[in-house]
């Protein structure tokens, strides 16, 4: 049993044996989702109490899809129909190539969700196949695969017959389904700065003639769907991935963002921002729209390993200028996207529990911790990556002390900087690349930690 952070807000929770990365589907009252511990779950939503389960081999990590009175879910490359109302097992369609099949690595989160188009139900699978299958037979109609059989995480849009989705290696593609045929393929990015670089892994969305995504990469990007050419892209300031699903709504895409620990709002036909919103930790799920306010999750990206849950974030920000409204602590990293209904806001965590909340409460009363940023803004780094030395520059909102501590991949501190009690203003320091002992470190891809006393921002960094 993991020791459960409760919220102000919490009103049920309902604890599984594996961390939740698959995004919770409401529908008739009932919740679905998937767990780490192999399972998939049908809970009520009034109070968490289970309806049924399912076990499988591997770790759900796909959201699902209903159609009718099936419900459809992906796990380990194999694609399943169950009855949504009693959990019968309708058909599986069991995929023996292993490639692709669990985590790529660290930040890899989320598996494609399948998408319903009339009676095909299409699954993206990590060893590169898109697959239409028929929701009545479980019959194989439409076969498609990156090239090179690259691992395939983007959720897809359907739209006008035609599929589009990502690929592990940056691809962009839409293909027709009648013609049997690839219209055109986009690489979105032309150099790889580092080996976690560029995947397009988050949900892909059409609106009018664009194709939104975000990716591994710290663009934002609209192509045309005709042509897959860029229409625009966002350039994020200070780098980080763009690892948010997108959201749209009158015209206006709303997305989030892991390094660069903000929440855009961005005009879908020019590019333009509105506004940006900084929070704590990393973005990796949809917002979703209440009313004027938009609703999003987020979690310590660099707090996953064994035995390490991190700590998760539900905030509401205005939906017309950014401004906080609300946010609170919610157990573990929360990387799924929230669901509201019938007065509640539904979340699944890394620390194995999906939690219910007061959305009514949380989303019209403000809480009085302050502004969530709290003291200080996300560092920002030059030259990175870097072969000698690297200035890290940071913002302090509000006098506050200050630590900037620096770690190796596996949580290893290397250095620790204590710059003590600091006023609000601009500050940097310059780190060597060495440890405390002064000794030069490999070159790789490290952590730089800034610290408060009531908050803290993490970023990566390069040496080369």
């Amino acid at each position: 049993m993991i020791s459960a952070q409760k919220s102000d807000y919490e009103l049920w929770s309902y604890e599984t044996n594996g961390r939740i990365y698959s995004n919770p589907l409401i529908e008739d009252n009932t919740i679905y989702f998937g767990s780490n511990d192999n399972t998939f779950y049908a809970i009520s939503a009034d109070n968490g109490s289970e309806v049924w389960q399912y076990e499988v081999n591997d770790n759900i990590q796909s959201g699902s899809a209903i159609k009718d009175s099936l419900i459809f879910f992906e796990s380990g490359n194999s694609c399943y129909a169950l009855n949504k109302n009693t959990g019968e097992e309708m058909w599986v369609y069991v995929n023996n190539d292993p490639q692709g099949a669990g985590k790529l690595d660290d930040w890899d989160y989320h598996h494609a969700t399948p998408v319903v188009d009339d009676t095909i139900v299409y699954f993206g699978c990590g060893n590169g196949m898109m697959l239409g299958i028929d929701i009545f037979t479980g019959t194989v109609k439409v076969q498609v695969s990156s090239i090179d059989s690259v691992p395939i995480r983007s959720t897809p849009a359907i739209n006008n017959g035609i599929i589009y989705f990502g690929d592990w290696d940056g691809r962009a593609y839409a293909y027709d389904i009648i013609a049997n045929d690839t219209i055109w393929t986009r690489r979105t990015y032309s150099s790889q700065p580092y080996s976690t670089f560029g995947m397009l892994n988050t949900k892909m969305l059409v609106h009018d003639s664009l194709l939104i995504m975000g990716a591994r990469n710290p663009r934002i990007y609209a192509l045309n769907i005709y042509t897959g050419e860029i229409e625009w892209s966002y350039l994020v300031g200070g780098g980080g991935w763009i690892s948010g699903d997108p959201y749209i709504e009158n015209d206006i895409l709303y997305i989030g963002g892991s390094d660069c620990h903000k929440l855009f709002a961005i005009d879908v036909h020019t590019g333009n921002l509105n506004w940006d919103y900084v929070f704590l930790q990393n973005n990796f799920s949809q917002p979703i729209i209440c009313g004027d306010y938009v609703v999003f999750t987020t979690g310590n990206a660099y707090a996953n390993g064994i035995g390490s849950y991190g700590s998760g974030y539900l905030y509401v920000v205005n939906k017309h200028d950014g401004s906080l409204k609300n946010y609170t602590l919610v157990g573990g990293n929360i990387f799924t996207t929230p669901v509201i209904h019938n007065g509640q806001i539904i979340v699944g965590s890394d620390d194995h529990n999906i939690y219910a909340l007061d959305s009514l409460s949380f989303i019209t009363n403000l809480n009085n911790n302050g502004t969530a940023t709290d003291s200080m803004d996300p560092p920002k780094h030059f030259p990175n990556p870097f072969r000698d030395s690297i200035r890290i520059n940071y913002s302090v909102i509000r006098t506050s002390s200050i630590s900037v501590i620096i770690y190796d991949m596996s949580g290893t501190e290397i250095c620790k900087f204590n710059e003590g009690e600091m006023k609000a203003g601009e500050y940097s320091i310059i780190w060597n690349g060495k440890d405390m002992q002064e000794n030069n470190i490999p070159a790789g891809i490290y952590i730089v930690e800034i610290i408060s006393k009531t908050a803290s921002n993490r970023s990566l960094i390069i040496k080369q």
